[in-house]
């Protein structure tokens, strides 16, 4: 298992840090916060990703 910081899936789906905050909040990201910090597994990222191709 990947775990991912909040700048590493900034730079992958590009997008600022705010965005992923409204993501986890909304329940469309799944995060682990740890300590004062969230992490990501590498997996739940690349199914947000699935979720949001057009198909």
């Amino acid at each position: 298992m990947e775990l991912l910081t909040l700048y590493e899936v900034c730079d992958i789906l590009r997008v600022k840090r705010w965005t992923i905050y409204k993501l986890v909040e909304s329940g469309k990201l799944k995060g682990y916060k740890m300590d004062k910090e969230y992490r990501f597994k590498k997996e739940d990222v690349n199914a947000y990703i699935e979720s949001t191709l057009i198909k």
